[in-house]
């Protein structure tokens, strides 16, 4: 699974990430995943982790790191959207989209 530590002011908290939809890397997440069916890339926590080859090795670093280790990114940009596929809790920003 990705778990992502997060602390503010008020104290500190998980994110779990159960799935994604990518946009990039297509390519190396099929060969990682053995499929050629897009949907089936990342739509669970230990698809997700194997298509972007997170392992224990990744454990208690920073996303950053990792993001910029792989020169993915120096700083993350995002969007907070409203969640999909469920019937309450709908104007909970909690869907995050890297732009």
């Amino acid at each position: 699974m990705l778990n992502v530590l997060t602390k503010d002011e008020s104290g500190i908290g998980f994110v779990l990430i159960r799935s994604l939809q990518p946009v990039s890397g297509l390519a190396t997440m099929r060969t990682r995943r053995a499929t050629d069916t897009d949907r089936l890339l990342c739509n669970g926590p230990g698809k997700l982790t194997q298509a972007l080859e997170i392992e224990a090795a990744n454990h208690k670093r920073s996303i950053y790191e990792i993001l910029i280790d792989r020169n993915l990114s120096t700083d993350p940009l995002y969007q907070a959207r409203p969640r999909i596929g469920i019937s309450t809790g709908t104007d909970s920003l909690w869907r995050y989209t890297l732009v």
